[in-house]
């Protein structure tokens, strides 16, 4: 960066005499330009360019030869290079140097030479009236053109130089050699008056500072993109700045308009299913841009990386992907990690705190309730999690819970709630509630941070709103706190995550909060048919909490819904079957993944994947094991992990044994006992473990060479390509050869995974690169830790089955919804108060939604139960819905349900015996569902066979132990 002396131009710092008499000597010049968007024209005297470009650090000239000074136009990608284009004193066809910051070192001319390929062949001569070349990147000096062009004249007349050397010197200065340098922030592309320019040239440089940032100020210089055109007779940007709204608005309708329009002031949008609420949102941050605001300045927040990155890509269509990148799009916890890694300092952590995931978090409340002797059967690490999670989402801290803590069960949660904050800290880690907390707190803590974060964020949009928890709504209202413009699109009809965290009230809170507020319904529906919309529309007017709505579609009609009745489970999969195979005999569909099957629980699939397999039909379950939570992909990042923390215990404990080297528990109690004694953590104390005279010395000699070879790969970051540093440390350490070694097709299956994951990370680091972020490795780990199993797309020509929740956000021609029946939809233990049973009713509103063309609901007469086959009812919601939509097999079955509960006495099936799961499918700690006792967590399986049993707590009658045969238990998600 220069320094204060060099920042203000000696032109800057001349009268207004002498800058009029220099406005005469080098006269009124116009460089036209332009970039992706259009074209435009900026007038130049040589002046705001200077004093802008000094002013925002991106270039440097000589002091004594002010007309050598210039300004550079971007046009280039790489961050953190910054470069200079300038003349040697009193010599213009001398060497035309260029400096690289980064490295400190000059290129010399015929470094640039090469850039003359790409220009035109009509370039042969520079223009005072147009410059004809080609831009590919780097920096335009655009000031030098505009000042020197009348010294070109006055030279080449006295023949000082020749056509050639002029071309040569023009190309030099027209094409800086770099792989896309950084342009600099904050600026706006748009046209700056002459009077402007007389008055910054003489105002000085702490005016046209300000005037830099003000909202809604003009600048001469238009940062241009790669692959930019010089060209005479375009459009003004003004001009392409109307033809960009024009387009960006020509495709909504009139409500769309409106939200997208309604830019000032906060903006709740209802946005009903299909009704483009993606649309909208990207439509606004576009229109946003191409109004001038400041691409940095907006911020939109999603709950997937997915959604992220595809609200990117269409701000990237509509605007330019140099915008799109420029724009705070990611979810909550990604933006927040970014904010808190650049404050952590502010809350006491280093700014490569490690982020828990959900297993970390389960190993460490592990660990803590073996400390304390508390048996983890009677109080599962699961249920404690779930438990300070939802404390977390709730603003309830350590000590606010403890002292509500009325039972045992709780009191032992407060205490591990208050050891596991602690054992936090002491890695330098949060878990994924603490980024939101955390944030809370950091903003809450400093006035000046709060204040420079809402003018950083002066546009907020959040995507979703209905999922949103407390904690992310506070953190919204700080942000939002001054400038108030936070713009809302969510649907409280499809608010369905409350066992997450999520609070529909939000939406309510909202209303109350920006009483100012607009409130704008998207109601036109462009997914569904009428029928399956009347359906809908008809269902959800049965919650009393709801802002109203009706959906509706230009298309008119569509096929009734069928509702099917089967005898048992078994029945209804292979109905479900036949259904499928129907389509696509008679070309109603063309692809076995148009046709999706939604059930409430996982268990339900287990009799259509069968039916599935039977029939040699393709399916995919949506939501399987992500490859990022196998085991061997998570050894591999707890070694990656301990390079960024060495603090970090759990990833230590994880690795200090696998692959196997014979550490076992004894010596690790004492390897912890020793690094508490001298404050310090496993990793240290592993690296000193000759010290610690309670460890074998085979174990020390262990435990040291680990430790060295972590410290020795640590100082290689930064040093070798990402990749090529992950492939060597993880061969260094075993892990590969471990795998290699084994000839069993599960260890090569780990092996091929390992591989792959060195493949994503070299994957990663090179796009990285391409797209101007960091690729260093606390960015992948940052990356990788904040994916959720939502952002898996299903791949491959197969029928989609996945529960009701995972369906969400998706759409299939044809969808079908198994199990329609009391207990399972709406679920046992969403019965117990009205509110329970609106968010089930709003569950089954999704997954009616999904549908474009076919809808088909099913429902069993007779389900297993405590090993009988008993008599099931459908399900409450069917009586719901109009009868004159359906076109049911038993229809008189639906009349007799109804909203305010189930009429008695349809007819028990004859029963028969059902031979259950032996036991082996339960595990401890899984969370399980009995239609008497509703839901609880299984604590052991005692036995095998037909004697297997179960001894599950419920959360309301307590702990029962069961036969399995004969208890009908299903796994909940």
């Amino acid at each position: 960066m220069l320094g204060n002396d060099q920042c203000t131009s000696p032109l800057a710092r001349r009268t207004r005499s002498e800058h009029n008499s220099a406005k005469e000597r080098i006269g009124k010049r116009t460089v036209r330009y332009g970039n992706l968007q259009g074209f435009g024209t900026v007038e130049d005297l040589g002046n705001l360019a200077c004093i802008c470009g000094k002013v925002r650090g991106n270039v440097g000239t000589p002091a004594e030869d002010h007309r050598t000074e210039c300004a550079l136009r971007w046009c280039g990608r790489f961050p953190r290079l910054e470069q200079r284009a300038c003349l040697a004193s009193n010599q213009l066809t001398g060497p035309v140097e260029r400096h690289d910051r980064c490295n400190r070192r000059r290129l010399p001319l015929r470094r640039a030479r090469h850039c003359r390929r790409r220009l035109p062949h009509h370039s042969h001569s520079l223009s005072h009236k147009a410059v004809p070349l080609r831009i590919e990147r780097g920096w335009i000096p655009l000031a030098i053109e505009a000042k020197q062009l009348h010294r070109h004249q006055r030279e080449r007349r006295r023949g000082d130089v020749s056509d050639d050397e002029l071309l040569r010197a023009g190309s030099a200065r027209q094409h800086a050699e770099c792989h896309h340098p950084k342009p600099p922030l904050g600026t706006r592309a748009d046209v700056a008056t002459s009077a402007e320019h007389r008055s910054a040239s003489t105002v000085g440089r702490k005016k046209a500072c300000r005037r830099l940032f003000a909202p809604g100020s003009k600048l001469a210089l238009q940062h241009a993109h790669p692959t930019v055109s010089l060209r005479p007779h375009v459009r003004s940007p003004n001009q392409q700045r109307v033809s960009n709204i024009e387009r960006i608005l020509d495709q909504l309708n009139p409500e769309q308009r409106q939200a997208v329009t309604t830019t000032e002031g906060p903006v709740l949008v209802i946005a009903g299913a299909g009704s483009g609420k993606t649309r909208v949102l990207t439509a606004r941050v576009a229109y946003l841009i191409a109004s001038g605001i400041p691409p940095e300045r907006i911020v939109a927040m999603t709950f997937t990386n997915k959604a992220a990155d595809e609200l990117r890509h269409r701000i990237a269509t509509l605007c330019d992907a140099w915008s799109a990148r420029r724009v705070w799009a990611g979810t909550f916890h990604s933006i927040f990690a970014r904010l808190l890694r650049r404050n952590a300092e502010h809350l006491g952590f280093s700014p490569n705190f490690t982020i828990y995931d959900e297993d970390d978090s389960l190993a460490l409340i592990r660990r803590l309730l073996k400390e304390q002797n508390i048996d983890s059967k009677e109080l599962p690490p699961q249920a404690v999690r779930s438990a300070i999670s939802r404390a977390k989402n709730d603003l309830v801290v350590p000590e606010e819970y403890a002292q509500r803590a009325g039972t045992p069960r709780e009191r032992h949660i407060a205490t591990i709630y208050h050891l596991y904050q602690r054992a936090l800290r002491r890695a330098d880690a949060m878990d994924f509630d603490d980024l939101l907390v955390n944030m809370i707190d950091l903003l809450a803590s400093s006035d000046e941070l709060l204040q420079l974060y809402q003018d950083l964020f002066h546009y907020i949009h959040v995507d979703e709103y209905q999922d949103t928890n407390s904690a992310q709504y506070e953190v919204l209202k700080l942000l939002a706190g001054g400038h108030r413009n936070l713009f809302a699109v969510g649907d409280d009809a499809q608010s369905i995550y409350s066992w997450r965290g999520a609070r529909i009230e939000n939406i309510f809170d909202f209303q109350r909060d920006f009483p100012e507020h607009v409130l704008i319904r998207l109601e036109q529906n462009y997914r569904s048919t009428q029928v399956i919309l009347d359906a809908a529309n008809a269902l959800i007017g049965n919650n009393q909490q709801q802002i109203p709505k009706k959906l509706w579609t230009a298309r008119s009609g569509g096929e009734p819904i069928r509702v099917a009745s089967f005898w048992d489970e078994l029945d209804e999969a292979s109905g479900i079957v036949r259904y499928a195979e129907e389509l696509r005999a008679r070309g109603s569909v063309a692809a076995w993944s148009e046709i999706a099957v939604l059930y409430r629980i996982n268990a339900q699939s287990q009799a259509i994947e069968d039916e599935f397999r039977r029939a040699q039909i393709p399916y995919r379950i949506i939501g399987g094991i992500s490859f990022y939570k196998r085991k061997e992909i998570k050894d591999a990042l707890a070694y990656l992990r301990l390079l960024l923390n060495p603090n970090d215990e759990e990833a230590f404990l994880r690795i200090v044994n696998e692959p196997p080297r014979g550490i076992g528990q004894a010596t690790l109690g004492h390897l912890q006992r020793w690094a508490r004694e001298h404050h310090q953590s496993l990793l240290s104390a592993a690296q000193q473990a000759r010290s610690i005279v309670a460890i074998a010395k085979q174990k020390q000699l262990v435990l040291e060479q680990l430790g060295a070879l972590v410290a020795r790969t640590t100082a290689l970051l930064g040093t070798l390509p990402l990749g090529e540093l992950v492939h060597q440390y993880l061969d260094t350490v075993g892990l590969l050869g471990y795998y290699r070694s084994q000839s069993t097709e599960e260890a090569l299956d780990r092996f091929e995974n390992l591989a792959r994951l060195i493949a994503d990370i070299t994957q990663y680091s090179v796009q990285a690169a391409e797209s101007s972020t960091d690729a260093s490795l606390a960015e992948y780990m940052q990356h990788v830790s904040l994916l959720t199993s939502v952002d898996e797309a299903a791949t491959g020509d197969a029928v989609q089955l996945m529960t009701l929740h995972a369906a969400k956000g998706l759409e299939f021609p044809v969808v079908i919804i198994a199990g329609l029946n009391e207990g399972l939809l709406p679920l046992v233990r969403a019965t117990t108060t009205e509110r329970d049973n609106a968010e089930e009713r709003r569950l089954f509103y999704v997954g009616i939604t999904r549908a474009r063309e076919r809808l088909l609901l099913t429902y069993a007469r007779n389900r297993s139960r405590f090993g009988l086959m008993e008599g099931s009812l459908p399900s409450r919601f069917l009586g719901e819905l109009p009868q004159e939509l359906l076109d049911a097999d038993r229809p008189d079955e639906l009349r007799r349900t109804s909203s305010r509960g189930l009429l008695a006495g349809l007819p028990h099936a004859e029963q028969r015996m059902q031979h259950r799961s032996t036991g082996n499918g339960f595990r401890p700690g899984q969370r399980v569902l009995h239609p008497a006792f509703g839901s609880g967590t299984v604590e052991r399986v005692e036995g095998r066979g037909a004697d297997a049993k179960v001894r599950v707590r419920f959360d309301v009658v307590g702990s029962k132990l069961l036969l399995v045969r004969y208890a009908p238990l299903v796994l909940m998600e």
